[in-house]
C-alpha cells in the first residue's frame, strides 16, 4: 500500500514543480509517445497537407530563398511553414519534404507541453493537474486537422501564447522569461490568431505592473503589429479574398456551443439537439463558469472566458468564408478544459461544501470528456489520414519520369486529391 500512497501523494502534491526538470522531461516523453501512438503512419509515411505542399512548398521551390521565407500566403504571414518548406526545398531531397515539415510540426506540439511541465501556474499547481492539461492539449476534440502539419501551426502557437498568459510570473526564472518573450514574438509571426489574445496580455500587464509581463506584452504586441500591417497590405492588394464574406455568421453561437463546448462531452447528435435552446444553454454554462471561478478568482476567470471568446469568435470572423471549421475551436476547447482542471484540487483535510462541490462538478465533467474523446483518440483522425492516399516519394518518382505530372498530396476528399504543380517551379537536383 505504501507505493500507492506515495503515488497519490505525488499526484496531489506540488513537488514536481520544485524538482523541476525531472517531471518536465517525463511529461515531454509521455506526450511524445501519445503523439506517435495517435497516428504512427504520419511519422512512418509523413505527408504534405493541402496548402503546405500546393502553396508553401511550391513557393519555396519558385522564389529566391529570402523571398520564400518572407512570403505572405492567404493574406497573412506564417513563419514556420515558410521556414520548414524552404529547408525542405533547398537543403534536403524533394522526396524528403514531408519528413521535414512533419518534424517541425512534431516539435512545435511539444512546446505547450514544455510550458506546462516546467512552469508554475495557479491553474495547474499539482502534478495531476499538469498531466491533465497535457491530456487536454493532445485529446482535444478539435485537434484532427491541426495534427502534425505546419499550415495549421498557428493554432499550436496560439496555445503557447495562452499558456504563457496563465503562468505565474513571480515564479518565472530569467531564462524562462527570455524564452517567453521569444516565443510570444514567434506566436505573432505565425498567423493572426495569437494577436487576438493581446488585449488580455495588456490587461494583465496593467493590473499586475510586473516588468516581465510588460516585456512579454511588448514582444507579442510588436509581432502583432507587423502581422496586422501585412494583413492590411494583403487586403489592400486583394490578396486576402474570401474573408469577411459569405459563411454562416448568423450561426456563430451555435457553432461555438457545439464545437467549442458540447462536442467534447456528448455525442454530436445530442449537442446539435440542444441548439433550439441555445440561449438557455449559454446561460447555464455562464453560471457554471461563475461557480467554478471560486477556485481561480475573478481575474483568472476573466483570462479564461476572455481567451475563449476572443479565440473562438475572432477566429471565425477572420476565417475564409467565415467557415466554422473545427480547427478554429482547438484552443477554445483547451481553455474550457483548463477551467475544469484548475478545480481538480480536493482541499485536504476538511474541505468546505463549496470546495467539495466545485471539485466534484469539475471531475464529473472531465470524466464525460474522457469517456467521449479517449476512445476516439485514433479514430478521430479518419478524415485527415488514410493509408490509401498517395505517398509522396512515389509521387515524386512519377514526376521525375514525366515533368508534366502533378504530384498528389493529402487530403483526398470525395475522390479528389490536392496537387502540386512542379513543372515550372522545381529546379532539378
Amino acid at each position: 500500500m505504501k507505493p500507492l500512497r506515495d503515488s497519490l501523494r505525488w499526484l496531489a502534491g506540488t513537488a514536481g514543480v520544485e524538482t523541476g526538470w525531472r517531471s518536465g522531461v517525463a511529461l515531454l516523453i509521455a506526450a511524445a509517445a501519445l503523439i506517435v501512438v495517435r497516428e504512427p503512419g504520419l511519422l512512418i509515411h509523413p505527408r504534405l497537407w493541402a496548402e503546405e505542399g500546393s502553396l508553401y512548398l511550391a513557393t519555396s521551390l519558385t522564389l529566391p530563398g529570402w523571398k520564400a521565407l518572407l512570403a505572405v500566403q492567404k493574406g497573412y504571414f506564417s513563419l514556420l511553414p515558410n521556414l520548414a518548406t524552404l529547408l525542405a526545398a533547398r537543403v534536403f531531397p524533394l522526396a524528403w519534404a514531408p519528413w521535414v515539415t512533419t518534424l517541425f510540426a512534431f516539435l512545435l506540439q511539444l512546446v505547450p507541453v514544455a510550458i506546462v511541465g516546467f512552469c508554475r501556474s495557479k491553474f495547474w499547481p499539482t502534478n495531476l493537474q499538469r498531466m491533465l492539461v497535457v491530456v487536454a492539449l493532445l485529446f482535444s476534440w478539435n485537434s484532427g486537422e491541426v495534427w502534425l502539419n505546419t499550415i495549421n501551426a498557428q493554432f499550436w502557437w496560439l496555445s503557447v501564447c495562452f499558456l504563457i498568459l496563465l503562468t505565474d510570473q513571480q515564479m518565472t526564472s530569467r531564462r524562462q522569461h527570455v524564452l517567453f518573450c521569444i516565443a510570444l514574438f514567434l506566436c505573432g509571426l505565425n498567423g493572426v490568431v495569437s494577436a487576438f489574445l493581446l488585449p488580455l496580455f495588456i490587461a494583465r500587464a496593467i493590473v499586475e505592473r510586473n516588468p516581465r509581463m510588460v516585456k512579454q506584452t511588448l514582444a507579442l504586441g510588436a509581432a502583432s503589429l507587423l502581422q496586422f500591417v501585412v494583413v492590411w497590405l494583403a487586403f489592400a492588394a486583394s490578396a486576402a479574398t474570401g474573408r469577411f464574406g459569405g459563411g454562416q455568421s448568423q450561426r456563430f453561437l451555435e457553432f461555438v456551443l457545439v464545437r467549442g463546448v458540447l462536442r467534447g462531452f456528448v455525442a454530436p447528435e445530442t449537442a446539435w439537439g440542444l441548439m433550439p435552446h441555445k440561449y438557455w444553454v449559454t446561460c447555464g454554462f455562464g453560471l457554471a463558469a461563475i461557480f467554478l471561478a471560486t477556485r481561480v478568482g475573478w481575474r483568472g476567470l476573466a483570462y479564461l472566458v476572455g481567451g475563449f471568446l476572443l479565440t473562438a469568435v475572432l477566429s471565425l470572423v477572420f476565417s475564409v468564408q467565415q467557415t466554422p471549421a473545427p480547427r478554429y475551436f482547438f484552443v477554445p476547447s483547451v481553455i474550457l478544459l483548463v477551467l475544469l482542471i484548475a478545480n481538480i484540487d480536493w482541499p485536504w483535510p476538511r474541505p468546505s461544501w463549496l470546495q467539495a462541490a466545485r471539485c466534484l462538478v469539475a471531475a464529473g465533467a472531465l470524466l464525460l470528456f474522457f469517456r467521449q474523446t479517449v476512445p476516439q483518440y485514433r479514430s478521430a483522425m479518419a478524415d485527415f489520414t488514410n493509408p490509401a492516399w498517395p505517398r509522396w516519394p512515389a509521387e515524386v518518382q512519377k514526376w521525375k519520369q514525366d515533368q508534366r505530372y502533378r504530384p498528389k498530396i493529402h487530403p483526398c476528399w470525395e475522390g479528389k486529391c490536392w496537387e502540386i504543380d512542379l513543372a515550372a517551379s522545381h529546379r532539378p537536383r
